[in-house]
């Protein structure tokens, strides 16, 4: 049997002939806020309605009754010594091997932080689905960021691209997609096995949340613009540019997992100009955070 410990991404099967539509003059017209969280910047660059950041004092009550939140204010105060600093090594937000800071408290610590950080009574929010966010520095084309993608993953996973084979595949699901695999998941053909291999398979994406998903041979992508001072870059960018991959994993027994851990670690292996918003994890739900570079930032006033 196969060692099956790759992805298959799976946007979503979209249906009849979807309308990209256009981006809201709060995306177009976007600068950022300085009285917000990084992540709640991040969110309302992209479009994504739903989601808020917890007050300052509320969250400044959390910390009072459980320390080891401290761990994830967007002010830096880990550094140093103390629970926070156990929870989440070197950094602020979090540094990649660290265990979530809040998967590991208790029900009502947890379920305050989701349910003041987002908008729980809005079934149809952007902000109750993973996200991955990516605005395109010029010369950088979706193809890249799909190569960079699949790489983050199959490094989060404990793969070594040395040891991989890189193949553009064509099959029922689409032409020239994306695909790594590991030697023994090669067929003799050349072709890879979709039960181990990591591949985007169905690669549509979306200029806004509340848009038509459009197959990446079709997306009429944004006018460049300036890039968002979140992206240190002086030139300008195309995005955001949205997708949700999504994650399958075969067999089930294989051990993959997307989890805090796994997340940070892809961030640290993505660019620059590609940011995860997360709400759930193959843990369950979590709070909603935002990753990027290695990093995890919450939706809390700083």
């Amino acid at each position: 049997m196969r060692q099956a410990v790759a992805l298959l991404f799976i946007a979503g099967i979209t249906a009849g002939c979807a309308s990209q539509g256009v981006q809201p003059e709060s995306v177009i017209n976007y600068s950022y806020d300085p009285s917000a969280s990084l992540a709640k910047n991040v969110a309302d660059a992209a479009g994504i309605d739903g989601v808020s950041d917890m007050p300052r004092e509320e969250y400044e009550a959390l910390v009072a009754e459980n320390p080891e939140l401290r761990g994830i204010d967007p002010r830096g105060a880990v550094r140093g010594s103390g629970d926070a600093a156990k929870l989440l090594g070197a950094t602020a937000a979090g540094a990649a091997g660290a265990m979530d800071p809040i998967l590991g408290l208790s029900d009502i610590t947890t379920g305050a932080l989701g349910a003041l950080s987002w908008l729980a009574d809005d079934n149809t929010a952007p902000a109750r689905k993973n996200w991955e966010i990516f605005w395109l520095p010029d010369g950088v084309s979706i193809r890249d960021f799909e190569k960079s993608y699949v790489e983050a993953v199959a490094q989060a996973q404990g793969l070594n691209l040395d040891d991989l084979d890189l193949r553009y595949e064509d099959s029922f699901l689409g032409k020239q997609n994306i695909s790594l695999a590991p030697e023994d998941c090669v067929e003799p053909d050349g072709s890879h096995d979709s039960i181990c291999s990591v591949e985007i398979s169905h690669p549509y994406y979306q200029i806004k949340p509340r848009g038509g998903e459009i197959h990446r041979s079709k997306l009429e992508l944004p006018e460049p613009r300036r890039a968002p001072a979140f992206i240190s870059s002086d030139n300008a960018v195309t995005g955001p540019i949205l997708s949700d991959f999504g994650w399958v994993y075969y067999p089930p027994e294989s051990g993959v997992v997307y989890n805090h851990k796994t997340y940070l670690e892809m961030s640290e292996h993505l660019p620059d100009y590609v940011f995860l918003y997360v709400v759930k994890t193959t843990d369950g739900w979590v709070a909603p955070r935002v990753y990027a570079n290695g990093e995890a930032h919450y939706f809390i006033e700083p």
